[in-house]
């Protein structure tokens, strides 16, 4: 990846005493779908000190151009512009910046010239910024860029219901469906399934099956919060009363929804699938955000109430970007 930023350079020529020329050149001002549709020149100037600016873009227009003091004044900007003419004087000693911006889908190519006028025996004074490389971080995905990671993470209720789900003989079917929504920027989804007041209790006690300390911690508030942490379930596994199926299925845009196939008795994707009395687990590979518990009852004459409670992880993603800052030096605003 090309820096974001490149150090001005000081080339002294034939001009008059106290005049020089800071920078000048072509700059090549890429897409805004790079990382160089940003480009920066740093330099440092003294209180008192003339500066001019001179620029033209080869073709098209430019977002904007700005000369800024570090601390986020602006000295002069440009909007929408194809080139431009101008003379500054400089407030203070500090470390400034040209900038130029381009939010266009097309590169833009700029010829430019930065000349400074110092103040009568201020000739020698340094205008050359040193820079350092850092990592930052900016939000979203661009792996092209750097790194991906997630922070700002938050655990979200999705579901927390009671599911009656009739008999073989009873005349609505053995079938239910209840559906859910995951939030944006889910990472993983930890569910817990309970028949009966059996499930229920069971639920209920699992803080108390904890062997980590750490998951103790964590669980004793919420069993679902440790099962999404650390993937070891607290609850404890009940081996008779009623049962249940059940069947995870993702509800997405494209085709017939899977919960609709399942009460249709047409085939049908599941994430996972079991027979169970409780059941505890966590997801982390979904398609969309939309989905869906499935139930079926295969008792003949019994009716079942299912209690079925889920939490999703989420977190933001973040890209860890290398890129080039300037060093201010000791005595500069």
């Amino acid at each position: 990846m090309q820096k974001l930023f490149t150090m001005l350079f000081v080339i002294w020529t034939g001009l008059a005493s106290g005049q020089a020329i800071l920078s000048q050149g072509t700059t090549q001002v890429n897409s805004a779908l790079s990382s160089d549709g940003l480009k920066r020149f740093y330099f440092a100037l003294d209180q008192g000190d003339q500066l001019t600016l001179d620029y033209t873009l080869r073709s098209g227009k430019i977002e904007t151009v700005r000369l800024v003091d570090y601390g986020g004044n602006e000295l002069y900007s440009d909007f929408r512009t194809n080139g431009g003419s101008v003379n500054v004087s400089i407030p203070k000693k500090s470390v400034y910046f040209l900038e130029f911006t381009n939010v266009g889908l097309v590169s833009r190519a700029v010829d430019y010239k930065v000349t400074r006028i110092s103040m009568p025996g201020n000739e020698g004074f340094t205008t050359i910024v040193d820079m350092k490389n850092i990592t930052d971080t900016i939000e979203g995905n661009f792996p092209s860029l750097g790194k991906v990671i997630y922070l700002d993470t938050l655990f979200e209720d999705v579901l927390d219901q009671e599911v009656l789900v009739h008999s073989q003989t009873n005349s609505t079917g053995p079938k239910a469906v209840t559906n859910f929504s995951l939030p944006p920027n889910t990472l993983k989804v930890s569910y817990y399934i309970g028949v009966s007041q059996e499930g229920v209790d069971a639920f209920k006690s699992s803080a108390k099956q904890l062997t980590d300390e750490a998951s103790a911690i964590i669980s004793a508030v919420d069993p679902l919060i440790g099962l999404a942490l650390t993937g070891v379930s607290t609850f404890t596994t009940l081996s008779g009363g009623e049962n249940i199926q059940y069947y995870l299925v993702e509800n997405c845009v494209l085709g017939m929804a899977n919960s609709n196939l399942f009460l249709q008795g047409q085939p049908f994707k599941a994430l996972k699938s079991a027979n169970i009395y409780n059941d505890a687990s966590v997801i982390e590979a979904f398609s969309c955000s939309n989905l869906a518990f499935c139930f079926f009852n295969d008792n003949q004459l019994q009716s079942v109430d299912v209690v079925v409670k889920a939490k999703a992880l989420t977190a933001k993603a973040h890209t860890l970007v290398k890129k080039s800052v300037p060093v201010i030096p000791e005595g500069f605003n």
